[in-house]
């Protein structure tokens, strides 16, 4: 102990010297435990910094796929859709029926198609979700002016575990071939 008005004793400072002591040989412990731990970490980083930049090039590649398979669709008389297990639009390749994609995404067969044709289609998707097989049909639209035909395949989507959460489809537009066909048969 320190006297009240007087200079500190022996025995005082040599309390305060081994507590001083000990204190920084706590820190050194400290410092040698967060030097022992930052090492690891410092592995985990370098790792995880790769697998970022594995991830961008990745996403690079598919971003420049996506433009390509966009390109390629542009003009072409093929949609590709896919839709939730509630059979609700998630994805189309380009405006259908005169509506946007942004139009139809979110919505249903029967909110998109005439209602003598969206029930249909969502029945044959609805067997695609329900067999878990690929179903193809051909399905007319009757328009004010002209049909519109398309040949249609549908299959299930599925995730990780194989189970079908959706669908994925193609609609080709075979108006045209279907008129040659008619013509062809108004000829015979």
């Amino acid at each position: 102990m320190v006297a009240e008005f007087g200079s500190p004793s022996g025995t005082d400072l040599e309390e305060v010297n081994a507590r001083l002591r000990s204190e920084v040989a706590a820190h050194k412990q400290a410092l040698a435990n967060l030097a022992a731990e930052r090492e690891p970490l410092q592995l985990n980083l370098a790792q995880r910094t790769q697998e970022l930049a594995a991830m961008k090039l990745r996403v690079e590649e598919l971003g420049q796929t996506l433009a390509r398979y966009e390109a390629a669709m542009q003009g072409s008389r093929v949609t590709v859709v896919t839709q939730d297990a509630d059979l609700r639009y998630t994805s189309i390749s380009n405006e259908f029926l005169g509506q946007s994609a942004d139009e139809i995404v979110g919505r249903e067969d029967v909110e998109v198609f005439p209602p003598e044709n969206g029930n249909g289609l969502a029945l044959l998707k609805s067997a695609a979700l329900k067999f878990g097989t690929a179903q193809d049909s051909e399905l007319r639209i009757k328009g004010e002016n002209a049909d519109l035909w398309l040949d249609l395949h549908v299959e299930p989507l599925r995730d990780p575990a194989g189970d079908p959460v959706g669908i994925t489809g193609v609609a080709v537009d075979i108006t045209q071939r279907k008129e040659s066909e008619e013509i062809g048969r108004a000829h015979v």
